[in-house]
């Protein structure tokens, strides 16, 4: 993998649906909220679209934890 400048950001996009939401993806009795589990999906794929740029053929990434 090249060197990831400091400062590379990625976006991803996404309309919020129904099935994105706390109270239907997880239990009934929640909010109506974006799900926990979902929104961190949603950061993995604007994170791997930062990374793609940097990656070599054959190469991949993962994460290795998460802080919010």
């Amino acid at each position: 993998m090249r060197p990831v400048p400091l400062g590379t950001k990625g976006t991803y996009t996404i309309t919020v649906r129904q099935e994105h939401l706390a109270n239907r993806f997880k239990d009934a009795i929640l909010p109506p909220v974006l799900a926990t589990p979902v929104m961190l999906l949603f950061m993995e794929n604007a994170a791997l679209k930062a990374l793609k740029p940097y990656i070599e053929p054959g190469e991949s990434v993962v994460g290795t934890g998460v802080q919010i």
